[in-house]
């Protein structure tokens, strides 16, 4: 499929990478690792789980079979299907693939150990245990809460054609190529003398320079002029680049005074990325957008069919904010973040 993704800035590949290894590291223990555990890849040994008995070993334990290769290419298609950007970097980068492996690797030694040494057994390890498991069952409840939701929400071409419209001057992702004017301009210490060169270039806005010269009257080239160039007074920067006509004479003055004539000769209008190309990035915004502002709207739903009862006076409500209103901030500021990311070309 060919389309347009909002993706993170430049280098997004490299940073991609950098979070996967991180995502990795937190298993990497090895002053846990010992000299009678190896990494190998040979036939199963025969006293190995009889399901396994038949499978590359690729990590064993004490004699046991504990990882597969089957059971390694599962994970790493695992690791795809929840996170399509990385498979791009597991086939570029093969040492990544070690990673993945260090990350299963180490996992089955620390939970060797755990067994081993009977941690679990602890009354801290049980605590830690259950705070961890209520706080996966929170985590997953509202997973499928939002994906329930995520079915009902719907994005229509209207919407999206709405968003591109409004955002696409405004919004630096959607640009290919930032146009730039290129002007050139003299200044005088009076509008008179101001307005009589500007009388003499008239119609012929281009040859500026040369004009300038025959009158011996010192110019600046100020290059091509973009919204984002620094290093120009304000005042003439807004009158570059808010021409409306090229090949035009323009007369302002600038912040300390001087008289300024100036002439556009050259322009070249900015190059976004067409609608087509951009679509599905703008519907998965806009359908995230709606996500989050529905999700309140339907927990207080759930507390109104569930009858739930709640003691506020319990509470110091002093500086009480509405929460609504906080999930409105929030998906302004949601926005903001996707708008600040870049639009880059997704290959087919």
């Amino acid at each position: 499929m060919n389309g347009t993704q909002i993706k993170s800035k430049p280098l997004m590949r490299w940073g991609i990478l950098f979070n996967f290894i991180i995502f990795y590291a937190g298993y990497k223990i090895a002053s846990f690792m010992d000299k009678s555990i190896e990494t190998i890849e040979c036939a199963v040994p025969h006293n190995t789980q009889d399901a396994k008995k038949d499978e590359k070993a690729l990590f064993v334990i004490d004699g046991n079979v504990s990882i597969t290769e089957a059971e390694f290419t599962h994970h790493v298609d695992t690791i795809i299907a929840m996170n399509p950007q990385f498979k791009h970097i597991i086939e570029t980068v093969p040492s990544v693939r070690y990673n993945i492996f260090t990350g299963m690797m180490n996992e089955k030694i620390l939970k060797t150990w755990v067994e081993k040494s009977h941690i679990a057994e602890t009354e801290n390890y049980k605590k830690d245990y259950d705070l961890a498991v209520g706080m996966l069952e929170y985590e997953l409840a509202r997973k499928y809460f939002q994906d329930e939701i995520a079915q009902k929400v719907h994005i229509t071409a209207s919407e999206i054609k709405t968003y591109y419209d409004e955002q696409k001057m405004k919004n630096q992702n959607f640009i290919i190529e930032q146009g730039h004017v290129h002007a050139v301009g003299a200044y005088f210490d009076t509008e008179q003398a101001r307005n009589l060169f500007s009388e003499t270039i008239k119609g012929n806005e281009k040859g500026f320079i040369k004009k300038a010269q025959e009158h011996k009257i010192a110019y600046t080239d100020f290059g091509n002029i973009s919204k984002n160039t620094t290093g120009i007074d304000e005042s003439l920067k807004q009158a570059i680049i808010s021409y409306e006509d090229v090949a035009r004479s323009i007369k302002v003055s600038d912040k300390d005074g001087k008289h300024w004539c100036l002439a556009i000769v050259d322009v070249k209008e900015t190059e976004y990325h067409p609608l087509a190309k951009v679509t599905e990035s703008i519907e998965q915004i806009l359908k995230s957008e709606k996500i989050t502002a529905s999700y309140t709207e339907k927990l207080e739903a759930l507390k109104m069919a569930y009858n739930v009862q709640e003691k506020k006076e319990y509470f110091d409500m002093s500086d009480h904010v509405d929460f609504l209103d906080q999930k409105i901030a929030s998906v302004d500021n949601k926005k903001s973040e996707l708008d600040k990311k870049v639009v880059t070309e997704k290959v087919a």
